[in-house]
């Protein structure tokens, strides 16, 4: 599970807009996963991917709910 939680930036960092960065570290989770992926696989676990946006506790008090 990846959690992409922007709530630290304000107005945006130097320029870059929130929604940018929310971008930028949805696309950094999705790489990161699928490498955990390829090393689960690899060990035979069957992975599920999961990226959402949200708060850390929150998103993850959601997934465990579902």
């Amino acid at each position: 599970m990846y959690a992409v939680d922007v709530g630290f930036l304000k107005t945006g960092v130097g320029g870059l807009s929130v929604s940018l960065a929310e971008n930028g570290l949805d696309h950094l989770g999705s790489h990161i996963l699928e490498f955990a992926e390829e090393l689960a696989q690899s060990q035979g676990v069957t992975p599920k991917k999961i990226v959402r946006r949200g708060p850390v506790l929150q998103v993850l008090k959601d997934v465990l709910q579902e």
